[in-house]
């Protein structure tokens, strides 16, 4: 499906939700379009600040969005493997993530680490590496991609 359709799939269910922080139903609008032009708005809620996009697909959307477009739509690959990893340089990127991990939350030896929303795990790779247990789980998928 074509970026510009995307926002018509039903399936996304967008619509003007509460405020998540404050329940605040009075936004203002701060962007009409997001980086790749797609009609995702950004607003800033009126009563509490927090800046967010609404109208937002419902959980059942979001849960859509990441099935069907969103690895396609802002990285151009369906499913990620090895070759998407190097091409994004994701192993050199997570590998300084990893590293500070290590060092933040003193996980050596036998720490362990969950990760909500690990994607295709290349910040897991390198925990691994550093004989870091752990486990990563995509909720809005609902599967794991490492264990």
């Amino acid at each position: 499906m074509k970026a510009e359709t995307l926002l018509h799939d039903p399936s996304l269910q967008l619509s003007l939700q509460p405020c998540p922080l404050c329940s605040g139903n009075q936004f203002q609008s701060l962007a009409r379009h997001d980086r790749h032009h797609l009609d995702l708005q950004t607003a800033g809620c009126l009563v509490c600040g927090l800046i967010q996009t609404n109208p937002r697909p419902s959980a059942a959307g979001l849960d859509a969005f990441y099935a069907l477009y969103y690895r396609s739509l802002y990285q151009n690959v369906a499913t990620p493997d090895k070759q998407y990893v190097q091409r994004f340089q994701k192993n050199l990127h997570l590998s300084a993530t990893a590293e500070y991990l290590l060092n933040a939350l003193s996980l050596e030896g036998n720490g362990r680490l969950l990760d909500y929303g690990c994607g295709e795990g290349s910040l897991f790779v390198a925990l691994r590496e550093a004989a870091v247990r752990t486990v990563g789980k995509v909720v809005a998928l609902g599967r794991k991609w490492l264990q």
